[in-house]
C-alpha cells in the first residue's frame, strides 16, 4: 500500500497501492467494499471528494481519474505530461491541486470539468497542456492564453492554435 485516506464521514477508507489499485474499505463491516484500477501504474495519491461522493486517484503513469462510489464508475480522467506526485483536494470539495514531477502544479475544477492552465511551471519554450474530461478535450495556447476544444487527441506533437494560429507543442 502506498497511501490511504478517511472519507469525510468516516465510514469508509481507500487504500492505493503499488499494483495501481485502489480499494475502499466498509470500517463498519471491516471488509472490502469496491476495488478501482489504474491499469497497473502505482497509485501516487488518492482523496475523497468534500461530499464524500467520489474519490480520486493519481499515478505515476500521468492520469488523474474520478469515479463516483455509489456506481462504481470512471467519471473522469485527466492526462498530464508526466506522473503524478501529489494531490490535494480544496476545503470546497469542487477543486483539486495536482503536482506533476515536472515542477507542475495544476489547479482543476473536475466536478464542474473546467480546465485551469498551471499556476506553477517549469519554464517552456512553446508548449502547452491539454485534458480530458468525459470525452471532451481542451487545449489552453500558452501565448494566447484562449482555451480551444480540440476533436482527436491523435498523437500528434504540435498543432496550431485555432485562435491565434501559432504552432504549439502538445505535452
Amino acid at each position: 500500500m502506498t497511501v490511504c485516506s478517511f472519507s469525510p464521514d468516516g465510514t469508509l477508507v481507500l487504500s492505493g497501492s503499488e499494483d495501481g489499485t485502489v480499494k475502499l474499505w466498509n470500517l463498519k463491516k471491516f471488509e472490502e467494499y469496491c476495488t478501482f484500477s489504474c491499469e497497473s501504474s502505482p497509485i501516487s495519491s488518492a482523496k475523497f471528494s468534500a461530499d464524500g461522493e467520489k474519490i480520486f486517484a493519481s499515478s505515476f503513469d500521468g492520469i488523474l481519474r474520478m469515479w463516483d462510489i455509489k456506481t462504481k464508475n470512471l467519471d473522469a480522467c485527466w492526462v498530464a505530461s508526466g506522473a503524478l506526485r501529489g494531490l490535494g483536494v480544496a476545503i470546497d470539495g469542487k477543486t483539486l491541486a495536482v503536482g506533476e514531477e515536472s515542477g507542475s502544479v495544476y489547479i482543476l475544477k473536475p466536478l464542474g470539468y473546467e480546465p485551469n492552465p498551471p499556476i506553477v511551471t517549469p519554464l517552456r519554450t512553446r508548449s502547452s497542456w491539454w485534458k480530458q474530461w468525459n470525452k471532451k478535450s481542451a487545449i489552453l495556447c500558452p501565448f494566447c492564453g484562449e482555451q480551444n476544444e480540440i476533436s482527436n487527441l491523435s498523437p500528434r506533437n504540435e498543432m496550431p492554435c485555432p485562435s491565434c494560429q501559432t504552432l504549439i507543442h502538445l505535452n
